[in-house]
């Protein structure tokens, strides 16, 4: 099979296809012919080798991807040969509160990823998508992305008439401002980019607000909402207190993990005197992403897709992921 290998060497590409033996099915093991891969943020750092989890040899990389099954061990007890299948970015997570064990991913970094022709699995790592409107592409955009954006939102709960703030252009960005228009939320969507944020005009966002240094945007924003009532956030230290300042007073901030790792500054204050809630979203639960799925069928939703590049282009697809230009996912077909 031919499988995609990254942190092997500094001094050329660093991702590459290489031939690696066909895997079998053991007991309880299920054998996935990949069909196609998406890319997430933390992919770039096992992709550049500066994980501080990366290994020191090379990483099949890539924690979402969808395909079919195409052989089973024995005792495989629920999906069968034939069924399309994604897979579950943290499948020890099954439903309620996380715990340090239970919120790791489980694939794309320490150890092997999804970015392969042939993968096995367990059941506990797979959903079965087969009675799914979604395309294997679109499907493969959603493990990570999806269901953190579903988290964030609490899974539309509570969002009919509500305004929800959402920053930025990417996999999360674009799919959560999906779920909230769909969920009834007026969505204020908010860029750096005014070519993206034309981009993103198909999404049915209420306010489309360009991010500029002379600009005041909160105020902008408070002055024709009142407030916003839930605004995702990645962690960036220079725009974490715009976010408390466009908040209207009871307002929650969706932190979502991975994004950022230096301290926030704001002033205490600006949280308890609107009475502010912060939430640390570090992905979803698999019960969240069932639900999930099931919603976004029911919603007629399709992930944003900025680029499919073949296998053999896995390195410039990496590259496109690293300049910030894509808006929404960038994904590989493994075929």
């Amino acid at each position: 099979m031919r499988a995609v290998w990254v942190n092997e060497r500094r001094d050329g590409p660093l991702a590459r296809v290489v031939e690696l033996p066909d895997p079998r099915p053991g007991p309880g093991e299920l054998l996935v012919r990949v069909d196609a891969v998406s890319l997430n943020y933390r992919d770039l750092g096992f992709y550049r080798g500066t994980h501080p989890s990366c290994p020191d040899v090379p990483l099949i990389p890539c924690s979402d991807m969808a395909g079919e099954v195409v052989a089973i061990g024995a005792d495989v007890q629920t999906i069968g040969v034939g069924h399309r299948v994604m897979s579950v970015f943290q499948p020890g997570w099954v439903d309620g509160p996380p715990n340090a064990a239970t919120i790791r991913p489980r694939f794309g970094g320490p150890a092997d990823g999804v970015a392969c022709e042939l993968r096995l699995f367990r059941e506990e790592e797979l959903i079965d998508i087969s009675a799914s409107r979604l395309s294997t592409v679109e499907a493969a955009c959603l493990p990570c992305a999806g269901v953190t954006a579903w988290n964030a939102l609490d899974g539309g709960r509570g969002l009919r008439s509500k305004t929800v703030l959402i920053p930025g252009s990417g996999g999360v960005a674009t799919v959560a401002a999906a779920m909230a228009v769909a969920a009834g939320a007026r969505v204020a969507l908010l860029s750096g980019n005014a070519a993206k944020l034309d981009r993103l005009e198909s999404l049915g966002a209420e306010h489309y607000l360009l991010r500029r240094p002379d600009a005041d945007w909160p105020a902008t924003l408070r002055e024709v909402t009142g407030g916003v009532d839930l605004a995702l956030a990645y962690g960036d230290p220079g725009g974490f207190s715009d976010m408390l300042e466009a908040l209207a007073t009871g307002g929650t901030i969706a932190l979502l993990g991975g994004m950022g790792d230096r301290p926030i500054g704001f002033a205490p204050s600006a949280l308890f005197t609107k009475a502010a809630t912060i939430r640390g979203i570090a992905g979803g639960s698999r019960t969240m992403l069932t639900a999930m799925i099931a919603a976004i069928d029911g919603w007629g939703i399709r992930p944003v897709c900025d680029h499919v590049f073949p296998l053999a282009d896995v390195d410039t697809a990496f590259r496109l992921l690293a300049a910030g230009t894509a808006v929404g996912k960038i994904c590989i077909a493994m075929d």
